[in-house]
């Protein structure tokens, strides 16, 4: 396919095999095979289109699955530092604030509270934040010591009732409250 890129380009759907892609990991198809079939569409679309910003983070989350955080990383960084080109269709943009959310939770679990606070911040602004962003935003202002911000952010994920995280903010607060 590389050698005849001319050829496959006018007729390749790229955006077919991102959807496909995109529906294997959304949907309950964990086993390996399945994950082969993502990462084959996701190469495919990468050869024809390899600045493709949603294709990337597909990529990257199918490195999580499988367990390569590092490559998963680097990926996710390359699409965060595209916010420019990401703002120019809909779809880029918001594989653009699904790669913040992904990149947030891995340098949470690295202990980089620091960057992991900067992507969340970007998130903030997708209409898919919610309760989830300001908990994690919480865990990130906790982890960095700053105990008051972090408080005020479990503060604001009790105000989602009936959101699960609020039983889990209540308790963050408690346990910040008793280690004073």
């Amino acid at each position: 396919m590389r050698t005849h890129l001319e050829v496959f380009k006018t007729g390749f759907d790229v955006d077919y095999c991102v959807r496909k892609a995109k529906t294997i990991l959304d949907g309950r198809f964990d086993n390996p095979e399945w994950m082969d079939v993502a990462t084959h569409l996701i190469q495919l679309a990468r050869i024809i289109m390899p600045v493709n910003i949603a294709a990337k983070v597909l990529e990257a989350r199918i490195c999580i699955r499988t367990g390569d955080r590092e490559r998963a990383v680097a990926l996710l960084e390359e699409v965060r530092a595209a916010k420019e080109q990401a703002a120019n269709s809909g779809d880029e943009q918001e594989a653009w604030y699904v790669a913040n959310q992904l990149l947030a939770d891995l340098y949470l679990e690295t202990g980089r509270a620091d960057q992991a606070l900067l992507c969340l911040q970007d998130f903030r602004e997708s209409s898919k934040s919610g309760a989830k962003t300001i908990f994690k935003m919480g865990q990130a202002y906790e982890q960095l010591g700053d105990r008051a911000k972090a408080m005020k952010c479990y503060e604001n994920v009790t105000a989602y009732e009936g959101n699960p995280l609020v039983y889990e903010a209540r308790e963050a607060m408690s346990r910040m409250k008793s280690s004073v």
